[in-house]
């Protein structure tokens, strides 16, 4: 009996499929067959929900940060009836942009209506694609039409991007790519250092009914944390911005292993890293107090 029903159960077992899963630096995760590997580059044939294959997608191997296998559940074709219509397939993504100077122009013209976010899509795919010949190329237009490279436009709009995601206190890098690291690295060093020194302020009144008008810096209590003293609302704003800080400080520390910077300068970032968790931690302590304290 039990041989009988473990075959029944074998026979009912869902056959699975062995994929390549591809997470890239931006965050994306591609799932597919890995078909070719020459050089610096790989095509994967990109698999779906329910096992639709898509496209073929070239991949610059520097934009993954991470390659694994994962099984998925075998797709199983359905005979339909012979009088039965096929169902339109989607148009495969195109792996080729035939006119790039066409396609930078679109960038632009997003980027003038600021939409940010499809701006710095628009701005991965191309970048994921060009040629020594051809960053050259679009540098030239690029200084004509928002100034600087091409690279640092597209590390401009990603800073932006994650800047505007960061409303809440979080902050990360959506669209990092190998093309932009030196120039990312250089706008969000700088938008760190005035993290850093940036007045915080709060306005409005306390949980007791006082006027609340105080501004501080995160410089000026980064080294004397347990001296930090307020429990009101600058305490809310100051962990907000604390939190984003800290994430571009940890961004920073991705950039820095990536740019292979030496040792020191990203144990002192890391150093610096702890001393804002330390800080975060009281301001939050102070936080909760004024959240339990009698009105």
């Amino acid at each position: 009996m039990f041989v009988i029903c473990f075959l029944l159960s074998c026979g009912l077992a869902e056959d699975t499929v062995r994929y390549d899963k591809l997470t890239l630096l931006d965050g994306q995760v591609i799932t597919g067959q890995i078909e070719q590997e020459a050089g610096d580059y790989l095509m994967i044939r990109v698999i779906r929900a329910g096992g639709k294959v898509n496209f073929v997608r070239r991949i610059a191997k520097h934009h993954i940060a991470k390659r694994e296998f994962v099984d998925l559940p075998q797709r199983r074709e359905q005979t339909p009836p012979e009088d039965a219509v096929a169902p339109a397939e989607p148009e495969a993504e195109p792996d080729v942009i035939e006119d790039k100077p066409a396609y930078l122009a679109s960038i632009f013209n997003e980027w003038d209506i600021r939409n940010v976010e499809e701006t710095a899509r628009r701005l991965l795919k191309l970048t994921n694609r060009l040629t020594a010949t051809e960053v050259e190329q679009l540098d030239k237009v690029t200084e004509q039409r928002v100034g600087g490279t091409l690279a640092q436009f597209a590390a401009r709009v990603n800073l932006e991007y994650a800047q505007i995601k960061s409303g809440q206190g979080f902050f990360r890098l959506f669209f990092l790519t190998h093309f932009t690291l030196r120039e990312t690295h250089e706008l969000l060093s700088e938008a760190f250092r005035q993290a850093i020194d940036a007045k915080i302020a709060c306005h409005g009144h306390r949980p007791t009914g006082e006027a609340c008008d105080r501004v501080d810096t995160i410089s000026q209590w980064i080294q004397r944390p347990n001296d930090y003293d307020d429990q009101g609302d600058h305490a809310l704003e100051f962990s907000r911005q604390l939190t984003r800080t800290m994430g571009m400080a940890r961004e920073l520390v991705r950039l820095r292993h990536s740019l292979h910077f030496k040792k020191e300068l990203i144990v002192e970032l890391n150093s610096q890293r702890q001393r804002l968790r330390e800080l975060l931690a009281v301001v939050n302590q102070r936080k909760s107090q004024a959240g339990r304290r009698p009105r």
